[in-house]
């Protein structure tokens, strides 16, 4: 799947790890969690703020993307399929 963000467009594939994001424009995400969970929205929220906002440290990422997980998740905010 492929998501444009401001830095351009990124990859994104399903593999088994927490996340990772590359700086070849490629999000990595762990493809053995539930799809639907909030760990799963929370790990594609942290890896994109990765992606979008390289100064940040990995603290903020943590901090900004509980919350943006959070928002979502509240509004009923899931991966279908």
């Amino acid at each position: 799947m492929n998501v444009k963000l401001t830095t351009g467009v990124w990859e994104i594939y399903d593999k088994p790890f927490k996340g990772l994001t590359c700086y070849k424009q490629t999000i990595v995400i762990n493809d053995s969690e539930k799809k639907g969970s909030k760990d799963y929205l929370d790990s594609l929220v942290h890896e994109a703020i990765h992606a979008s906002r390289k100064d940040f440290t990995e603290a903020e990422v943590i901090r900004l993307a509980k919350d943006i997980t959070a928002v979502l998740w509240s509004l009923g905010i899931r991966r279908q399929g």
